[in-house]
């Protein structure tokens, strides 16, 4: 049993390696656990909402998550600091999936939209000067709309579940609403 959220659960993800899982809550809190032991390694803050969407990177060194508040928040897990901030969503974000390369992340949002964005060079920006200094968020450029890709706009569904195949398809899914 892992106990440590304010508020219920809304989210959970395993880490690639499977030691660990990540849990996203209505507290506006992500932990990241130690499946082997149970405790909590890892506290990320950031968010203004409940989080609904958690995606690692394939390399495991990054978490991606999204929330009510339609942002698209990025977390350097080996040092437990939001590195990145994606802006463009207007709606709360239910899916979140990196490519099977990671070089592309894929947002679903209840705004009937998918937004990919340039996983690779949010990631690549990064300095490692930026992290000898950091207290707990290093500074954080507004660069959304460089690292947007594309908006894909369904006529009215919100999307729900996203999802990369082996051939790195993208496949969305969600309710239509009339």
């Amino acid at each position: 049993m892992f106990a440590g959220h304010l508020a219920d659960v809304t989210c959970t993800r395993f880490h690639p390696n499977a030691n660990y899982v990540a849990t996203g809550s209505s507290d506006r809190t992500i932990r990241l656990w130690d499946v082997l032991n149970g405790n909590c390694a890892r506290i990320f803050t950031g968010h203004k909402g409940p989080i609904h969407a958690l995606a690692f990177s394939p390399n495991g060194k990054f978490l991606a998550s999204g929330a009510t508040d339609g942002r698209v928040l990025l977390w350097d897990i080996g040092h437990g600091l939001m590195v990145g901030e994606l802006k463009g969503h207007t709606d709360t974000i239910y899916s979140l999936r990196f490519s099977r390369d990671g070089e592309i992340l894929a947002s679903g949002s209840m705004d009937n939209t998918v937004r990919l964005w340039d996983a690779m060079k949010a990631f690549d920006d990064l300095e490692t000067d930026d992290f000898t200094t950091a207290t707990g968020h290093i500074h954080l450029q507004d660069n959304s709309q460089e690292l947007l890709l594309g908006t894909y706009m369904t006529k009215s569904t919100p999307v729900i579940h996203l999802h990369f195949t082996r051939r790195n398809l993208l496949l969305a899914a969600g309710a239509y609403n009339p």
